[in-house]
């Protein structure tokens, strides 16, 4: 099976036909894991926008505040929406504090909100970032003080407004994240198991594989059921933060109204249909319970979606000729017998030939525990672990000679 199936956003399989350019347009950093970046351009691309650059864990477009409500609400692959509201030249620390202080901070939010601020260096001379931030907050705190004789408050833990810095060399770039939690968090899960997998990198799998909803789909290391859910909202066609809230809500340009129209469109193109089977398992009971928690957290209910109790050297799937695997196995926090990868992989030459398999882990050396050679290694972060995406095809009793 190729890469190059169509997007794996089913409910954005014809463009968005709204207008993202009329208005004030900010420019926008879509924040993702590094090695989503390509599938970040082209999921934002089905949504709506145009003239997209790819960066370093993330992608630059820009939009009026109607597409960075549908950033939010329909990318499954990102992990904030950030709004740029200033970019200058620095060559000092007051620097910082100066550009800090003109920005027109009560344009953006009243002085009753909380605010957090985190700032990211790169390659930059000035030796401590927590002072670069409170230079930030200084900014901030003046600019309210001389207005209003008074301050926003700070709030690290449950902040209404976030403020990003970044420094990157000499250029300083001030952002507003249009997100609040991080968009990973769906408002479905409950219950995690052990060193879950994130939704929005399930999503990112799911994209990299080449998956669509007519194919059958199987993790035999579901876990929690982070991918097969993540598949099951793909399938049915339903936004991902449909069920959250979002940090451009507390904004003083918020139209509430507008806002409950973009939610209503957005729930009438929901399609609960599931056309090939959904098929998760573990040999962890525990975890099964919490993946079938989730799922009906999620609002999901349908009898092609299972989380079954079996060993993955064991599992098999009747009746379909072809599919595709896709799972996060042991590694990292959670821990495996190294005896079981010939074991899986025997099966699968077995019982799943023609499928499509696909396993990220931070173990380079899995590929030769299995005895497959990978079409593709693709590069991936799974939190701060540095990991692969292998991407095989699965043919019948062709084992590599073991050494």
């Amino acid at each position: 099976m190729s890469d190059t199936h169509s997007s794996n956003n089913n409910s954005q399989n014809k463009k968005n036909h709204n207008n993202f350019s009329d208005g004030k347009i900010f420019t926008v950093f879509a924040v993702c894991t590094y090695g989503l970046e390509e599938k970040l351009s082209e999921e934002l691309k089905t949504i709506g926008f145009n003239n997209i650059v790819i960066e370093k864990s993330g992608c630059t477009f820009k939009s009026n505040l109607l597409g960075i409500q549908y950033a939010n609400l329909h990318s499954r692959i990102a992990s904030r929406i950030l709004m740029q509201i200033e970019k200058n030249i620095i060559d000092n620390e007051k620097d910082i504090l100066d550009i800090s202080a003109q920005v027109r901070w009560d344009e953006w939010f009243d002085i009753r909100k909380t605010i957090k601020i985190k700032t990211i260096g790169y390659n930059t001379k000035f030796q401590s970032i927590q002072y670069c931030t409170l230079l930030v907050k200084d900014g901030i705190c003046d600019y309210f003080r001389k207005i209003y004789n008074s301050r926003p408050n700070i709030d690290k833990q449950d902040p209404d407004i976030q403020i990003y810095s970044f420094i990157k060399q000499n250029t300083f770039t001030l952002y507003i994240d249009s997100s609040g939690e991080s968009l990973f968090k769906r408002g479905w899960r409950m219950n995690k198991g052990t060193a879950p997998i994130k939704e929005n990198l399930a999503a990112g799998l799911l994209a990299l594989s080449g998956w669509t909803p007519e194919y059958s789909l199987l993790d035999p290391f579901c876990g929690s059921g982070t991918i097969i859910i993540e598949a099951a909202h793909i399938a049915c066609s339903i936004p991902p933060g449909i069920s959250r809230k979002f940090a451009f809500e507390k904004l003083n340009f918020h139209n509430n109204s507008n806002w409950n129209a973009v939610l209503e469109e957005a729930s009438t193109n929901i399609n609960r249909t599931i056309e090939a089977e959904l098929i998760g398992c573990d040999i962890d009971k525990t975890v099964l319970e919490y993946a079938k928690i989730n799922l009906s957290n999620s609002g999901i209910n349908n009898n092609n979606i299972k989380f079954v109790h079996d060993d993955a050297c064991n599992i098999k799937v009747a009746n379909h000729n072809k599919g595709f695997i896709v799972t996060n196995p042991p590694y990292g926090e959670r821990t495996c017998n190294e005896d079981i990868w010939y074991s899986w992989s025997h099966n699968l030459k077995e019982n799943f030939f023609n499928w499509d398999l696909n396993i990220i882990s931070n173990d380079m050396s899995l590929p030769g525990k299995m005895r497959l050679k990978p079409k593709r290694k693709i590069p991936i972060f799974n939190g701060k672990l540095e990991c692969r995406l292998f991407k095989f095809e699965i043919v019948k009793n062709s084992y590599r000679t073991q050494k």
